[in-house]
């Protein structure tokens, strides 16, 4: 039917539009689909007496757009400790139009000291994808970069702080094994190291230095330097010649340290004899 009139209407009614049909009895119209990914739609009718009434619907998908834009959704700026998992990286990919992209391929990529989770990923429904870093053992940072696509994809990078772990061991560090009289003090100032797991020292940590045997320390507690060192003042030996001890305690760690008491040597004695 020619000239016949056809209403166009999308269904949230921000598009509509009236044409007419030609010899052939077609008409058409052109529409833009919304800025946001949704399933649309938009009914035909016959506005003329002649079929008044009678519709068809064309149904229409809007899709995001190609990714271009990769934005920090969370877990920058950690503080994490050596040997621990940090909380998940976080990115989201959009298009232009800030709609999340879902199957966009992100890649991922370590400086510092650990490992990811994964290399590479592909964004979720929500266009959402995450890592996580296994710190190593050494104390420092580390800062994870995630790219969109290839080399020169939108990118964004995670910074994170690595500390060392708590105090798990004690080690003799000088002055074990020495040898002085009885109530002397040996001649070097015993010390020990505080580490973590991983051998990395500890500062900031105190020592309490317990001696046997009656003798006697100055400078305890000790605090360890930024060497993990802590250092008596002086460990004078008890009276009796023999083994002796020395426990160093930072918590529930402890070593010995041992030294030897020789019989003190007294001062020269005159003895008087007689004349045969």
């Amino acid at each position: 039917i020619h000239a016949l009139p056809v209403l166009f209407v999308c269904e949230d009614n921000r598009y509509s539009a009236t044409t007419a049909t030609d010899a052939a009895g077609l008409t058409q119209t052109s529409y833009t689909l919304g800025s946001a990914p949704a399933n649309e739609s938009v009914r035909a009718t016959i506005n003329g007496a002649d079929g008044a009434g009678s519709s068809v619907t064309f149904a229409a998908v809007a899709r995001p757009r190609p990714a271009s834009v990769l934005a920090l959704v969370s877990g920058d700026g950690q503080a994490g400790r050596v040997g621990l998992t940090s909380l998940p990286l976080v990115v989201r990919a959009l298009d232009n139009l800030g709609n999340p992209v879902p199957g966009a391929t992100v890649t991922w990529s370590l400086a510092g000291n650990g490992s990811l989770s994964v290399t590479t990923t592909v964004t979720d429904a929500d266009g959402r994808a995450q890592v996580t870093i296994s710190f190593g053992a050494i104390p420092g940072g580390a800062t994870a970069t995630a790219r969109l696509g290839g080399a020169d994809g939108a990118s964004v990078s995670f910074n994170s702080s690595i500390a060392a772990g708590p105090a798990a061991k004690i080690l003799l560090a000088t002055g074990n094994g020495q040898s002085a009289a009885g109530g002397a003090a040996v001649s070097i100032p015993p010390s020990v190291q505080v580490t973590d797991e991983f051998d990395n020292a500890l500062a900031g940590v105190a020592v309490t230095f317990t001696p046997s045997s009656g003798g006697a320390v100055t400078g305890s507690p000790a605090t360890t330097n930024a060497a993990g060192i802590a250092t008596v003042g002086s460990w004078t030996l008890g009276p009796t010649a023999g083994g002796q001890s020395l426990m160093a305690a930072a918590g529930t760690l402890t070593t010995v340290l041992t030294a030897t008491a020789t019989a003190p040597v007294g001062p020269p004695v005159l003895a008087m004899g007689t004349q045969p």
